[in-house]
């Protein structure tokens, strides 16, 4: 996984996290406009004629534009129309109508002009400075656009202090986008450091799933591979073959020309397994002299062709040690089948690879 990738991963979840956040907001805000409605009406601070208006100016249509918010984000997340950036965007649009709409129509309480500024701190998760400058300019409209309703819905305060109030409001949302691109630059540092200790700790792992002499994946990593397979098996999703290798006669190589030579064998197969399997992904020694090959949906035909191919190319190949010397493999196959598990499966092609030694070695049994 490269670093966009990477990125693009942590992204989806903060998306789902900013999701869940965005529906809690409407209903909370839906709630409080509720409970705000009565507040007046116990207080008769609502006339009887202005009731109706009240209810679809201050409650129904800022809810109706924040549930519109969260289902459309809802259901860009689900849509492979969006790339991931689009999608930030679009989260960051949902968080931005929700404040905006506490900004707007709530604004008789005068502390809720800094509502504009929620958006600028939610969207600097996504580190990326062009989408904060971005909703920066539709923070200050939204907050122009709050102050403009606001002076013409109240007659309470003084020139002065409705002066004091929206510049104190303005320098704290700034104040707010101070603080967000500092979170941006702290955010893409912590993304490429954790991206970094991640890849160091994935190379790790596979270095721990590598056998040293081959460099083909070891027994360890062939257990995890069988039993994903197995499930994918189960889910419809793959028709795996299992391949099972051994060297013929390979004692007699490292009683006669020592183990340092018998490696070297090792090596060659191994080798040749890579080039025939364009790559060590499903490749594998299993311990000794025996080999273990993974195909997820080749057809049985094309997997026979395969280690046909390995066996005629070990076959002919040549050591220092003795020119002469002729070594060849002998090989089993098992398709998987329904209800067998992974150790079933394995026994069924190592069955077959006995069979291929009892049958005169340097043959495949399928």
């Amino acid at each position: 996984m490269d670093y966009d990738e990477f990125k693009d991963e942590l992204y989806k979840k903060w998306q789902k996290s900013l999701l869940t956040v965005c529906w809690y907001g409407a209903f909370v805000v839906l709630i409080a406009e509720i409970a705000v409605f009565f507040l007046f009406l116990f207080e008769k601070s609502i006339s009887e004629v202005s009731i109706l208006q009240y209810i679809l100016v201050r409650i129904c249509l800022p809810s109706f534009l924040n549930f519109f918010s969260v289902v459309f984000f809802s259901l860009s997340l689900k849509s492979n129309r969006y790339s991931i950036n689009q999608k930030n965007y679009i989260a960051s649009f949902s968080v931005f109508v929700i404040s905006s709409v506490v900004s707007i129509f709530h604004n008789y309480f005068s502390f809720l002009l800094v509502a504009s500024g929620l958006p600028i701190i939610m969207c600097a998760v996504f580190a990326d400075k062009r989408l904060l400058k971005s909703f920066l300019i539709l923070c200050l409209l939204s907050f122009a656009f709050s102050v403009y309703v606001m002076a013409f819905n109240r007659n309470i305060y003084s020139i002065v202090d409705f002066c004091v109030i929206v510049i104190c409001a303005l320098i704290f949302i700034i104040f707010i986008y101070g603080v967000a691109d500092f979170i941006v630059t702290s955010q893409s540092e912590q993304i490429k450091f954790i991206y970094d200790a991640s890849k160091k700790q994935v190379e790790l792992i596979q270095e721990l799933k590598i056998e040293p002499l081959t460099s083909l994946y070891n027994r360890k990593a062939l257990t995890g591979a069988l039993k994903s397979l197995v499930r994918k098996f189960n889910d419809g999703e793959v028709e795996p073959s299992l391949v099972v290798i051994d060297i013929d006669h390979f004692k007699h190589v490292n009683d006669q020309f020592g183990h340092a030579n018998g490696d070297l064998v090792l090596i060659e197969l191994a080798n040749i397994i890579k080039k025939r399997m364009g790559g060590i992904r499903h490749s594998f020694r299993y311990g000794g002299e025996e080999f273990v090959l993974l195909f997820e949906t080749k057809p049985l035909n094309e997997v026979v062709q395969i280690v046909d191919l390995i066996r005629e190319d070990f076959s002919k190949k040549h050591y220092d040690f003795s020119p002469e010397l002729i070594i060849t493999i002998s090989a089993g196959i098992s398709k998987l089948c329904k209800n067998w598990d992974e150790l079933i499966w394995f026994n069924s092609a190592d069955s077959a690879m006995y069979s291929a030694k009892a049958s005169g070695r340097n043959c495949i049994v399928y």
